[in-house]
């Protein structure tokens, strides 16, 4: 059903909480004690373009309580957001997003769902009809430990399913096929692919626009897309799925909206007012772009790979 490195499981990460305790933790201070834990100029400038003024000084405000508190109570707060941190220490544009959240959000006690959870989740969105016969393949790979593992986990969610979680699972299960089905696609590098994406917005707006409709506007519909997968395609999905939760993942999940934005910020301003008013969308009701390359390389290749496909019928051999 997208390049890179998962945003799902940190590949380093700081010691976490020697016990259960939760100690509270400001939105402000929070913030801050992230912003100075990993301090570097980059990321400082990365955090404040992120933000607004009345932001900013939030932060400000959570430096200052921040110089005034225990050390105790610093490694203690520190400890209980490295436990929260779902992303990579070594990728700022992660820091970044995790920053913003905790000054947005407050600091959640959501951790991050394990591999044989995810399963579970995407098993338990199928139409029973399909469930049945897919749940049967996947697990006929499985040994006692794993069934128990699985099978525990589906009578868990049985009572505390909830949408947003089961589509975000289910977005990330998509990341992840994409990224399998485009290693063997060859494109050419990122500043190419921004000039060719303004390139063909510019020439085909109408075509592009619809495109972009539809991969990043339009009501989603992840969880039929997926059924229809398992229904028409049940090897391969059941392939698939054991593949994501039990081998080593490689993908990058982007939110539709932050795909449109992001995409959005690689065209020039004319070329926007091209897709803007094609699309009808309303570029203030969007979040902020993902500026790092590789979160641009994955959208600008989605775009592309779908275009030559669908309007070109091929995909063309390309610079590298």
């Amino acid at each position: 059903m997208e390049p890179s490195t998962t945003e799902s499981e940190p590949l380093e990460q700081p010691p976490g909480p020697a016990s259960d305790e939760r100690i509270p933790v400001e939105p402000e201070v929070g913030a801050a004690l992230l912003l100075s834990g990993n301090y570097s100029r980059t990321l400082a400038d990365r955090v404040f373009s992120a933000l607004s003024q009345e932001e900013i000084g939030r932060v400000t405000a959570g430096l200052l309580r921040l110089k005034a508190l225990p050390e105790a109570q610093i490694e203690r707060m520190w400890n209980r957001l490295t436990a929260l941190f779902t992303g990579d220490w070594r990728d700022e544009e992660d820091l970044v997003g995790f920053i913003r959240s905790v000054l947005r959000k407050g600091v959640r006690d959501e951790a991050p769902l394990q591999p044989v959870q995810k399963l579970a989740i995407l098993l338990m969105a199928l139409p029973p009809e399909v469930a049945t016969g897919m749940t049967a393949r996947v697990t006929a790979g499985l040994d006692r430990t794993g069934m128990i593992e699985l099978t525990r986990e589906m009578a868990h969610l049985l009572h505390y399913a909830t949408p947003a979680v089961q589509e975000r699972v289910v977005g990330e299960f998509r990341a992840f096929c994409e990224s399998r089905s485009l290693q063997s696609v060859g494109f050419m590098h990122g500043t190419w692919m921004e000039i060719e994406a303004e390139r063909l917005v510019r020439r085909y707006t109408a075509s592009a626009a619809d495109l972009v409709q539809r991969l990043w506007v339009a009501p989603a519909e992840p969880l039929q897309m997926f059924a229809d997968s398992a229904r028409n395609h049940p090897e391969r999905t059941a392939a698939s799925l054991c593949a994501f939760a039990y081998e080593p993942a490689a993908y990058v999940y982007i939110p539709r909206n932050g795909r449109l934005a992001t995409f959005r910020a690689c065209l020039s301003g004319e070329a926007c007012d091209f897709l803007d008013t094609s699309i009808g969308v309303e570029s203030s009701g969007l979040p902020e772009p993902f500026g790092s390359p590789l979160r641009k390389e994955i959208v600008l290749r989605e775009f592309l790979h779908r275009f030559y496909l669908e309007q070109m019928k091929h995909i063309p051999v390309v610079m590298q």
